[in-house]
């Protein structure tokens, strides 16, 4: 175990929390929140669904505001909202255009829990209240995993 993998696990020990088994195949962010919807509202889907259906949400909310700037703003210069909408329907990493498009398309707040150093490792990706929190992993730039409470989670719907 590597130190940020060490890290985040002292981290989700501190708060009652565990790692749940999240695909490592490039669609972990994508299979993370498949994996919340079964846990906090009984939704079975695949994360090839989930993928499909955020990609659908960016393509029709590309003015959406996240941190007071247009969603499409936060592209690399250079790159276009279509360009970019359909490299992410493929096999390709998720970011955090793709969770704030889950925060909006799953009326969910994400709790983000990273591996990376210091203080801040707690990111809250939602800029109303929402009645519903999925709690995510992130480790060391490169995987998401699904959290779930220690001793099990109830579905609040």
């Amino acid at each position: 175990m590597d130190q940020a993998e060490q890290r985040l696990d002292t981290r989700l020990q501190l708060y009652r929390l565990e790692k749940r088994p999240t695909s490592t195949l490039g669609d972990c962010m994508f299979d993370a929140i498949s994996d919340q919807l079964l846990l906090h509202k009984g939704i079975t889907t695949s994360a090839k669904a989930v993928r499909g259906a955020i990609v659908q949400w960016l393509r029709n909310n590309a003015g959406v505001h996240f941190g007071g700037a247009p969603l499409h703003a936060l592209l690399d210069p250079g790159e276009e909202w279509d360009t970019y909408c359909t490299t992410m329907s493929n096999i390709t990493w998720g970011d955090l255009i793709c969770l704030v498009a889950a925060t909006h398309l799953y009326n969910t707040q994400i709790v983000l829990w990273s591996s990376f150093p210091g203080d801040q490792f707690v990111s809250y990706l939602s800029e109303e209240e929402k009645p519903h929190s999925f709690l995510l992993g992130y480790l060391d730039d490169w995987h998401y995993i699904s959290l779930g409470r220690i001793g099990g989670i109830v579905i609040t719907t």
